[in-house]
């Protein structure tokens, strides 16, 4: 009978202590629906639908949308200008970023000075960004760029206001602006690699650009995956930059700017929503396909 009555009061325990276990949880479970879930199933709906906003209620129309997307010319002009913005940006940024973690891991005399400035353009704001590379992009013989042109003969040119040069244009300004963040995020990565592998290749006389090619580069595969992973993604979810800085006939319309216009300024959220997933599936692929690539699977052991 005893025993009874104590296998009764340890379940009791145990029920008393899973269902603090689901209290516990429980906000963030509700913060996941309420904030993630919840949204993506209802955009899912939105993209079936035929939904102008400000009019009629929505009208269910299938995969109406999504076939409309592939037929249509101006969202593959953004998506041509976002895949090439984003290779520009994503491989711009690393490469830039490599270079300036390379020399600050040195230990060069002012190198937390020379960290910190390079990484303040990363905090500024967009806003103030543009401001200032649009006054360097002044197609006028006064605008900066055009006035070191002018010292070597050439120009002036129209930047941004010029078809064939805004993208690159667009693209060289958020390089300049993001790069910060890749370097930090090398240079943690270079601070990880053992010195030992560097004194090793020293005694067997290797130079300074074996080492790079043979040790730092290899070892750095996983940090240089995310870093190119984190471009593309952020790549194409890049909205304020052309949206501040439009160039002429769509030469700067990326994916985000166009999903925007169908949402805000045509009210159609159906179709804006359905792009919004196309977009997010290619994001996924690239990453995977990035991923693959880098043989992301194998890792990189230092023992």
């Amino acid at each position: 009978m005893q025993t009874i009555h104590e296998n009764k009061r340890k379940r009791s325990k145990g029920l008393s202590a899973n269902a603090w276990s689901y209290v516990f949880i429980a906000p963030a479970m509700i913060g996941f629906f309420v904030f993630r879930a919840f949204p993506i199933g209802f955009a899912v709906w939105v993209s079936l639908t035929d939904w102008e906003l400000i009019g009629p209620p929505p009208s269910f129309v299938g995969v109406q949308n999504y076939v409309q997307a592939f037929h249509d010319p101006v969202f593959g002009k953004a998506f041509a200008n976002t895949l090439a913005f984003t290779l520009m940006t994503a491989l711009g940024a690393a490469l830039v970023g490599l270079i300036f973690a390379a020399l600050l891991d040195r230990n060069i005399r002012g190198s937390k000075f020379f960290r910190t400035s390079l990484y303040v353009p990363v905090i500024t704001p967009v806003v103030a960004v543009v401001r200032i590379w649009t006054w360097l992009y002044s197609p006028s013989p006064g605008g900066l760029f055009n006035w070191v042109a002018g010292l070597f003969g050439s120009g002036p040119y129209r930047w941004i206001m010029d078809p064939d040069m805004a993208l690159p244009s667009l693209a060289l300004m958020t390089i300049w602006q993001g790069f910060g963040w890749d370097m930090v995020i090398i240079l943690a990565g270079l601070k990880g690699i053992p010195n030992v592998f560097y004194e090793a290749a020293t005694v067997d006389g290797a130079s300074w650009w074996d080492k790079f090619a043979h040790i730092t580069l290899p070892l750095l595969r996983p940090v240089m995956l995310f870093v190119f992973i984190m471009g593309g993604i952020n790549g194409f979810k890049t909205f304020a930059q052309p949206y501040l800085m439009q160039g002429p006939m769509n030469s700067t319309l990326t994916t985000s700017l166009y999903i925007f216009q169908n949402a805000f300024d045509n009210f159609r959220m159906g179709y804006a929503a359905a792009l919004s997933f196309i977009v997010s599936v290619v994001i996924m692929l690239l990453s995977v396909v990035q991923f693959r690539a880098f043989g992301g699977e194998e890792g990189i052991s230092y023992e």
